[in-house]
C-alpha cells in the first residue's frame, strides 16, 4: 500500500479497543502506527461510541423529566448556532506544505467534532435540568448526523477536498499528507 492510497476504516474488534483506557495508543504503535488518516478515523468512532454508551448510560437513571419547553427550542437553536459557528470559524486547508496541509486538516477536523458534539452535550445537561430524556437522544443524533456528514474522513469527503485543493492549484496529496510522515503523531 502507498501513501496515496486510503487505508479504509477500522475493522472488527480494532473499534471496541478505544473503549479500554490506553487501547488506542496500543494499538496504534502495534498495527497502524503512523497512519495519521487511520487515527483520525478510529477518533471518529470513538466520539461516536462515546455518544452511544453515554445514551446507554441514561436508559436506566430516573430523571425528573417534565417537558418539551423550553429545552427542545433552546436545543434546535444550539444546534443551528454551532452549526453557523462552525462555517464562520472553519478556514481552507493551507497546502503551502505538507506539514501545514495536515495542520490545517487535524484543525478543521477537531472544531467540527467540537461543534457538533456541543449540541449532544446540552441536551445531556438539558436531561438533568428538567427535560425529558429523549432530549438527550435529540442532541446525540444531531451530533453523530454531523460527525458523519461534516467531520468524518470518508473518502468522498477526502475525494472533495482534494478536488478543492486541485482547483486552488495545490499539487499536493492530501491522503498522501495524512498517512505520510507529517501525518505522524497527532
Amino acid at each position: 500500500m502507498t501513501p496515496e492510497d486510503d487505508p479504509g476504516w477500522p475493522r472488527g474488534l480494532s473499534i471496541f479497543v478505544v473503549l479500554v483506557p490506553g487501547g488506542m495508543q496500543w494499538y496504534m504503535r502495534r498495527h497502524r502506527k503512523g497512519d495519521g488518516l487511520f487515527l483520525l478515523r478510529q477518533l471518529v468512532l470513538s466520539f461516536s461510541m462515546a455518544l452511544v454508551l453515554i445514551g446507554i448510560v441514561l436508559i436506566p437513571m430516573q430523571l425528573p423529566g417534565h417537558g418539551v419547553f423550553p429545552w427542545l427550542p433552546i436545543l434546535a437553536a444550539i444546534g443551528v448556532l454551532c452549526t453557523g459557528l462552525n462555517h464562520a470559524v472553519e478556514r481552507p486547508l493551507d497546502c503551502s506544505t505538507d506539514e501545514k496541509l495536515v495542520g490545517s486538516y487535524r484543525t478543521r477536523f477537531f472544531l467540527r467534532i467540537a461543534f457538533a458534539e456541543t449540541v449532544a452535550l446540552f441536551g445531556f445537561v438539558f436531561a438533568f435540568i428538567g427535560a425529558a430524556r429523549w432530549i438527550y437522544y435529540l442532541g446525540a443524533a444531531f451530533s453523530l448526523i454531523r460527525f458523519w456528514t461534516v467531520a468524518a474522513p470518508t473518502r468522498s469527503a477526502l475525494a472533495r477536498d482534494q478536488e478543492t485543493l486541485n482547483a486552488a492549484g495545490c499539487s499536493r496529496l492530501l491522503v498522501a499528507a495524512l498517512r505520510g510522515p507529517t501525518g505522524r503523531d497527532p
